[in-house]
């Protein structure tokens, strides 16, 4: 058998991933900063609106194309240090956003900000596949999204006081100092816990092997027929997981004519709510299903029928429209688990978890830059009615290739257990 080292000691695995979560969750607060700013920037007459919305986008751009760049240099390159680069990096934008006094340097340094913190989530992924054992893989690659919700909640939260007490640039300064701390929390950190790991001799499934050894290309993983086919379906959740979350506003504004601020203080809720999304589809494989593909179909139904309540009964509850939201965005926060996070570590064998992660993580962000701008064209255009149907056509559609998907690998396992 061949033998790997892996953390073991229950202290060890904890402080692992709370070294992980702190560096994922920071950076929410580099990188939701900006959006929290935005409006205060555009209202002192320092950013204009036009310019605001292209520094943006171009965030998603850049954040990305280095999803996938760096998922195959985090499988190539010793993960700590891309990590290490990347909260760094990251810091030393959000400093210099805070000090520049012409607004059009914001868009390169907002877009070197995005590719920096492309660089965390596929090392991040490589090094609890490599250092953990299964159970504890499994455990923490799904507390790992409480990161995402905690840290927009903080960063806005944050923000808002910040603004009010110091100005919007003291958002990114604070965000600045607090990348560069913990980037050296984890240059000091992660060595110590790395030591605590033992040699042990794992079964044949459990095993991992370096890139270089595998005779593996990734050309090859990505393209055989289940990670061709989970493309669309990660586009879609990407769509809808942020397309909803960023037009629920819209939505509760315009048809319930609510406040502005009561609307946003809405979509601040929806992240506590999905908190239960990564939970329920991990309980739901674990327990009943068995794989990602199957798993990701229930929740694609689930959010094609919220979406079918909203259609058919929205426009006369707003209570009623916010439930249906908050089941969309939790099946989407669910579906990302499954496709971007518990997926691609079937590739760790092959050296290959933090490319396979970056390659899905690259089409969901693709899904959210379609869905800022097509989804706001289609309800100016064609009503909320027009979307609201595109959104159900969506989630069906991926319902019925993730269902297919899931038809084969029942069939695969089958007779794999029937040859044993």
């Amino acid at each position: 058998m061949q033998k790997e080292r892996k953390l073991i000691h229950p202290r060890a695995v904890w402080l692992l991933f709370a070294l992980c979560w702190a560096v994922y969750f920071s950076a929410y607060l580099a990188k939701r900063n900006f959006s929290a700013a935005m409006t205060e920037m555009i209202g002192s007459g320092f950013l204009a609106k036009d310019r605001a919305g292209l520094i943006n986008t171009v965030f998603f751009i850049s954040y990305a194309v280095g999803q996938l760049c760096n998922g195959v240099l985090g499988d190539k390159f010793r993960p700590q240090r891309l990590i290490l680069i990347g909260t760094l990096l990251s810091g030393a934008c959000n400093l210099a956003m805070g000090a520049v006094q012409a607004s059009w340097l914001m868009l390169p340094l907002w877009a070197v900000n995005g590719y920096a913190l492309s660089m965390l989530w596929p090392p991040i992924l490589r090094i609890l596949c490599e250092l953990l054992l299964t159970e504890d893989k499994m455990r923490c690659s799904v507390n790992m999204s409480t990161s995402v919700a905690v840290g927009t909640m903080v960063s806005y939260l944050l923000c808002a006081g910040e603004i009010s007490l110091w100005g919007w640039r003291s958002t990114f300064w604070l965000a600045g100092g607090w990348m560069l701390l913990i980037g050296a929390v984890w240059a000091v950190g992660f060595p110590r816990v790395e030591k605590r790991a033992e040699e042990l001799e794992l079964p044949q499934e459990q095993q991992t092997e370096p890139a270089a050894k595998s005779g593996v290309p990734l050309r090859k993983i990505l393209l055989t027929a289940p990670v061709l086919l989970l493309v669309i379906p990660t586009l879609i959740q990407g769509v809808l997981r942020d397309g909803v979350t960023s037009w629920v506003p819209t939505y509760v504004s315009e048809n319930f004519w609510t406040d502005p601020a009561f609307a946003v203080l809405i979509s601040t809720l929806l992240p506590v709510v999905n908190l239960a999304g990564p939970y329920t589809a991990r309980f739901v494989q674990k327990r009943w299903l068995h794989t990602e593909t199957a798993t990701s179909a229930a929740f694609f139904a689930v959010a094609t029928v919220a979406l079918c309540c909203l259609i058919t009964f929205g426009k006369n509850s707003m209570a009623g429209s916010i439930l249906c939201f908050a089941l969309i965005t939790a099946s989407m926060e669910g579906i990302n688990l499954m496709i971007v996070s518990l997926f691609p570590l079937r590739f760790g064998k092959y050296g290959r978890a933090a490319s396979v992660s970056g390659f899905f993580n690259f089409i969901t962000y693709g899904g959210t830059a379609i869905s800022t701008y097509g989804i706001g064209l289609l309800a100016e255009r064609c009503g909320w009615g027009s979307a609201l149907l595109a959104w159900v056509a969506l989630a069906a559609a991926a319902l019925l290739i993730c269902a297919a998907l899931a038809h084969v690998q029942r069939g695969e396992r089958k007779n794999t257990e029937q040859g044993q």
